[in-house]
């Protein structure tokens, strides 16, 4: 029996020949981690209201990016919790760079609102970034509808924001690092 082959455009723009299988094994991964992502949130009780994105330095490494963004979120603890709390900020956070694109930060965050309001967490997450060495603060408008279109948005699919956390996680791990989570 033959096997039949389909023609998928990589990442690059190169066009290779896949097995109907191969496609279906890409498909599988591409569901695979997210749903498993959503189910562990689900058992944590875990019900992010923000989706951020921050961009890191072009010249940066993700483990680089990664680091610098734990970083950020001691910072932020403290700054809110005080310095002994453990109250923790709790979040999943994904690197991405597939080297055209500035390694960058996503992440699903809860922010207390009983701790400080949105707009003071937004301000305050920018201060922290940019005053990093590798982290950059050239889209993080502190317009509220604009942050709300770009880098800090709402989360009204939490299906949809997990998805597209993770849409580079079934590749060959280069344009991808898991960075951490905390529930």
């Amino acid at each position: 029996m033959q096997q039949q082959h389909h023609v998928k455009r990589s990442t690059y723009g190169r066009h290779y020949l896949c097995s109907a299988e191969e496609e279906e094994e890409q498909r599988y991964l591409l569901t695979r981690i997210p749903t498993q992502i959503r189910a562990e949130m689900s058992a944590n009780k875990f019900s992010p209201n923000k989706l951020i994105t921050l961009l890191g330095n072009r010249y940066c490494t993700k483990e680089q990016i990664a680091d610098t963004f734990r970083h950020t979120l001691r910072v932020l603890q403290r700054k809110v919790y005080g310095r002994y709390s453990k109250t923790p900020i709790k979040h999943i956070s994904v690197c991405e760079s597939n080297g055209r694109t500035n390694p960058h930060i996503h992440s699903l965050i809860h922010f207390d609102t009983d701790a400080l309001t949105i707009d003071e967490w937004m301000v305050l997450l920018k201060k922290i970034w940019v005053k990093t060495t590798h982290g950059i603060g050239m889209s993080l408008s502190e317009d509220r509808f604009i942050a709300n279109e770009t880098w800090f948005k709402d989360i009204h699919d939490i299906e949809g924001a997990v998805d597209y956390c993770f849409k580079k996680s079934s590749g060959d791990g280069s344009d991808f690092l898991f960075v951490d989570r905390q529930y």
